[in-house]
C-alpha cells in the first residue's frame, strides 16, 4: 500500500487547532458524568444539526449525525463517548495554560466529540462511502460500553469499519481490545461495639482477607492478565465492629476465556471464605463485563491508518491494547481500532491536560484516515 497522499481526495483540512479547541471548550464545559450525558448530548446533536447534517438520537443516547455516501463505497462509523469519569453537575471551566488545555476530561473525551463536529464540517460530499459520526454514551466505567453495543446491535449489518477517537490518543494506535469483567460483593454480619462486643466477626476484616486471597490467585503473563480491588467501604464508625462491607473487583486481559476462569476463581475464593450458614454472609453480582477482541495486524484498515499518518508527515504510531468503544465491533467481527487526536497527561484526573501544539495533525491524520477507509471499495463487507 502506498504511504503517499491518496488522491484529488486528500487535501489539509480547513479544520485547525483553534476551531478543535473551541468546540472541545464548548464540549467540556457541559458536565457529562457516565449515566448523565444527556445536556452534552443535546448540545453536539444542535452543533452537528447547525451544520445540515441529518442527526438523530437514539434509544440509549447516542447521538448519530449521518453523511450520505456511495453505496459502493464503505460505511464508516467514528464514535467518540461523551461521558466522563468525573461526578461533576456543576459547569466546568476549561483553562490554557503554558500550552495546555487543562480541565477534567478535556482529552477523554471532549476532543475526541469535537473531532467529530470538525469532520461534519470539513469532509466532502461525494467519492466516498457513508459515514456515521456517533457520539456515544456510558463507555466510561460501569457505563460497560453501552452506546457501542446499541450502536453496533442495531447498525452493525450496515457498518464496514469502525473508528474510536479519543482525544488525546495521537501517537498511538489500538489492535486489541481489553476484555473485563466486574464484580460488586457485599460482605454483611452481626456487627456491635468494639468494645462491648469484642470478637463479633467484622466484615471489614473478612473483606481484607479475602481482596489477599484475590490476589494471591495465578495470572498468565500471556496474554496479559489483571485483577484489580477498586474500592472498599465499609462500616458505621471507628469504635463499631464493620456489619457490611463492599468491594468492587476488576479483572482484566485480551483473552475472554482467560477472563471468565479468572472470574470463577474468584467466585470460588468467595464461596470458601462464606460458607452457608457462618456469622458472616457474601453476595456478589456482575457490574460490568466488556468482550476482548483483536484486529489483524495486516488488516488493510490497519494499513490505512498507518499510511494516514505519513500523509500528514507523523511518524508510526505505537500499536497497543485498550478498552475502547472499538472492543464492541472488534468482538462481533467488524474491523475497528482507536486512534486519538492530540497527546494528553494526567488522564482520569481532575489536573488533566491536553498539550495544544500537534492538535491539528493528529486531527488531519484522522481526516486523512478516513478518506482513505471510506474510498476503498474492498473493505465492503455486507452481501
Amino acid at each position: 500500500m502506498s504511504s503517499g497522499p491518496i488522491g484529488p481526495l486528500w487535501y489539509p483540512p480547513r479544520m485547525g487547532a483553534d476551531d478543535l479547541i473551541r468546540d472541545a471548550i464548548a464540549v467540556c464545559s457541559v458536565p457529562a458524568p457516565t449515566g448523565a450525558e444527556a445536556e452534552r448530548g443535546r448540545l453536539v446533536a444542535r452543533m452537528l444539526a447547525d451544520l445540515d447534517l441529518p442527526t438523530s438520537t437514539d434509544a440509549v443516547g447516542n447521538v448519530i449525525g449521518e453523511i450520505p455516501g456511495d453505496p459502493a463505497l464503505p460505511c464508516v462509523a467514528l464514535a467518540a463517548h461523551l461521558d466522563t469519569v468525573f461526578p461533576d453537575l456543576e459547569r466546568i471551566e476549561v483553562m490554557e495554560r503554558d500550552g495546555w488545555l487543562v480541565a477534567p476530561g478535556i482529552g477523554d473525551n471532549s476532543m475526541g466529540v469535537a473531532a467529530l463536529v470538525a469532520l461534519a464540517r470539513d469532509l466532502p460530499r461525494e467519492g466516498m462511502g457513508r459515514v456515521l459520526l456517533a457520539a456515544t454514551v456510558g463507555e466510561e466505567g460501569i457505563g460497560d460500553l453501552r452506546g457501542a453495543r446499541h450502536l453496533v446491535g442495531e447498525r452493525g449489518a450496515e457498518i464496514d469499519a469502525f473508528l474510536a477517537v479519543e482525544g488525546a490518543m495521537r501517537d498511538a494506535i489500538v489492535t486489541g481490545g481489553v476484555g473485563s469483567e466486574r464484580l460488586r460483593i457485599s460482605i454483611r454480619g452481626p456487627g456491635g461495639h468494639s468494645w462491648g462486643d469484642a470478637g463479633a466477626p467484622s466484615a471489614i476484616a473478612a473483606a481484607s482477607a479475602l481482596v489477599l486471597d484475590f490476589y494471591d490467585l495465578a495470572r498468565p503473563e500471556k496474554p496479559k492478565t489483571t485483577l484489580n480491588v477498586g474500592t472498599l467501604a465499609g462500616g458505621n464508625s471507628i469504635n463499631s465492629i464493620a456489619e457490611e462491607t463492599v468491594l468492587d473487583l476488576d479483572l482484566r486481559s485480551l483473552d475472554d476465556d482467560v477472563v471468565k476462569d479468572l472470574r470463577d476463581q474468584c467466585i470460588l475464593r468467595i464461596r470458601d471464605r462464606f460458607p452457608d450458614g457462618g456469622a458472616l454472609t457474601a453476595d456478589w453480582t456482575g457490574i460490568g463485563s466488556r468482550p476482548a477482541g483483536t484486529i489483524a495486524a495486516d488488516h488493510p484498515l490497519l494499513g490505512h491508518v498507518r499510511a494516514a499518518r505519513d500523509d500528514v508527515g507523523l511518524g508510526p504510531a505505537e500499536e497497543i491494547s485498550s478498552s475502547t468503544d472499538a472492543n464492541i465491533p472488534m468482538h462481533f467481527g467488524i474491523p475497528a481500532t482507536c486512534v486519538g487526536i492530540g497527546i494528553g497527561e494526567d488522564g482520569h484526573r481532575r489536573t488533566e491536560r491536553l498539550r495544544v501544539e500537534g492538535l491539528a495533525d493528529g486531527y488531519a491524520a484522522l481526516r486523512a484516515a478516513l478518506l482513505r477507509i471510506a474510498r476503498d471499495p474492498a473493505l465492503v463487507r455486507r452481501a
